[in-house]
């Protein structure tokens, strides 16, 4: 026999009533990781651009714009390794 629409389907978890407070290397790992997600993307943008600079000058429309893309995807995946390799580090040494 199914249970009740309204029946909970398990037990409430109590929740731990002592708060966290973040220290100091947490947030400077918070503030790193913050930058990832905008490195990425202007990695990128600055690739394409510069494709499309290159295709617009020298007439070779589409090769500058992949070469371009290409180049600012390998240039963000770089960045998003050394910015997640630094907070990595940090957050291992624990606070200053």
């Amino acid at each position: 026999m199914p249970p009740a629409p309204d029946a909970p389907r398990h037990a409430p978890v109590p929740l731990d009533p002592t708060p966290v407070t973040p220290t100091p290397t947490t947030w400077r790992a918070i503030g790193e990781l913050g930058t990832v997600g905008l490195s990425f993307v202007m990695a990128i943008v600055m690739g394409v651009g510069g494709g499309w600079w290159v295709d617009q000058r020298f007439g070779t429309t589409p090769w500058g714009f992949f070469v371009g893309f290409g180049m600012g995807f390998a240039a963000g995946v770089l960045n998003v390794y050394r910015i997640t390799s630094s907070a990595m580090r940090s957050a291992r040494r624990g606070p200053r």
